[in-house]
């Protein structure tokens, strides 16, 4: 018996269009717009890599269209920008609990702070492998590991010592 790539093509048909279309609609919205996109590739290279951090569903694609635009319109940071730090800080952000609107919000403020956007997003992944106690990823990012600190019970305890904030929300297992 052969292959029938007929039969395959339905299928993989209702897959690009529900998981590619999406996130190229999304791609054409940002790159026709006047959110600092310089290229649709840009464009759709971010939102893939958003979708994939926060793991956004396709149906929740144009939710988070509209909550970089709001931000993009009402504060000092382009689409663009928003884009490139969540496409550098998001998985980052993800981990240490954050959802999508708290990461714009934290990106959105470390941006109006240093108008670098890749300095702010550097900064944030650096404090959520600290937070988190993340070894390697701070070693990735060239940063000095404490290590009297090697669990995050200890680096927790000692944080809350020095500063009397505990990293832990009440469940005790998020930061």
């Amino acid at each position: 018996t052969g292959y029938n790539s007929s039969e395959a093509e339905p299928e993989f048909s209702a897959d690009y269009h529900e998981t590619v279309q999406p996130v190229e609609g999304a791609a054409d919205v940002l790159a026709a717009g006047t959110d600092g996109y310089s290229s649709r590739p840009d464009a759709e290279d971010d939102v893939t890599s958003i979708t994939q951090a926060f793991n956004i569903s396709t149906d929740k694609v144009e939710s988070m269209l509209d909550k970089m635009t709001l931000v993009g319109n009402r504060f000092p940071i382009s689409g663009a920008q928003l884009g490139e730090g969540l496409r550098d800080a998001g998985s980052a952000l993800k981990a240490g609990g954050n959802s999508l609107s708290e990461s714009i919000g934290l990106l959105t403020a470390g941006n109006a702070q240093v108008q670098d956007i890749s300095k702010a997003a550097t900064a944030i992944r650096t404090m959520t492998a600290r937070i988190r106690n993340s070894s390697t990823q701070l070693k990735d990012l060239g940063e000095d590991v404490d290590p009297s600190v090697n669990t995050t019970a200890k680096y927790r305890d000692k944080l809350k010592a020095l500063s009397g904030v505990d990293i832990l929300q009440k469940d005790q297992k998020t930061f």
